[in-house]
C-alpha cells in the first residue's frame, strides 16, 4: 500500500508540476494580454485626448464664429434702425410733398383763374381806356361847342 500510496503521490506530483507550467503559461499570456490592453487603453486616451483637443478647438472655432455672427447681427439691426429712422423721414417727406402738390395745384388753378381775369380785366381797362378816350374827345367836342357859343 505505500507503494500504491508512493505511485499516487508521484503520478500528483507530476499532476502537480502539469498544472504549475500550466498556470505559468497561462501567467504569462494573461500578462501578456494585459500589456496588450494596457497598450490599448493607452493607445485610446492619447485618441481621446486628440480627439477632446480637436474638439475644444472646434468648440473654439464655433464660438468665434458665433462672435462674428453676434456682431454682425448688431451691426444689421443697427443699419436696420436707421432704415426704419430714412423710411419715416420718407414717409413725411412723401407726406409734405403730396402736401406741396395739393398747393401747387390750388396755386396753379388761382393763376389760371387771375390770369384769365387779368386779361378780361385788360380788355375791360382796354374798353374804359377807348370809352375814355371816346369821352375826352366827346369833351372837347362839347368844349368847342361851347366856345362856339360862348362866342356868338
Amino acid at each position: 500500500m505505500a507503494k500504491q500510496l508512493r505511485k499516487e503521490c508521484l503520478e500528483l506530483k507530476s499532476v502537480v508540476k502539469v498544472l504549475e507550467e500550466q498556470i505559468c503559461t497561462l501567467k504569462s499570456d494573461m500578462v501578456k494580454e494585459a500589456k496588450k490592453y494596457e497598450e490599448e487603453i493607452i493607445s485610446m486616451d492619447s485618441v481621446n485626448y486628440k480627439i477632446i483637443k480637436e474638439m475644444e478647438s472646434h468648440i473654439k472655432g464655433i464660438t468665434a464664429r458665433i462672435k462674428i455672427k453676434e456682431e454682425e447681427c448688431t451691426k444689421l439691426k443697427s443699419e436696420v434702425e436707421a432704415l426704419k429712422a430714412k423710411e419715416e423721414d420718407f414717409i413725411r417727406n412723401k407726406a409734405d410733398i403730396e402736401s406741396l402738390k395739393a398747393e401747387f395745384v390750388q396755386a396753379s388753378s388761382k393763376l389760371k383763374t387771375y390770369e384769365k381775369f387779368g386779361k378780361s380785366t385788360e380788355a375791360l381797362d382796354g374798353i374804359l381806356s377807348n370809352q375814355k378816350s371816346t369821352d375826352d374827345y366827346a369833351g372837347l367836342e362839347d368844349q368847342k361847342e361851347d366856345a362856339s357859343v360862348s362866342k356868338k
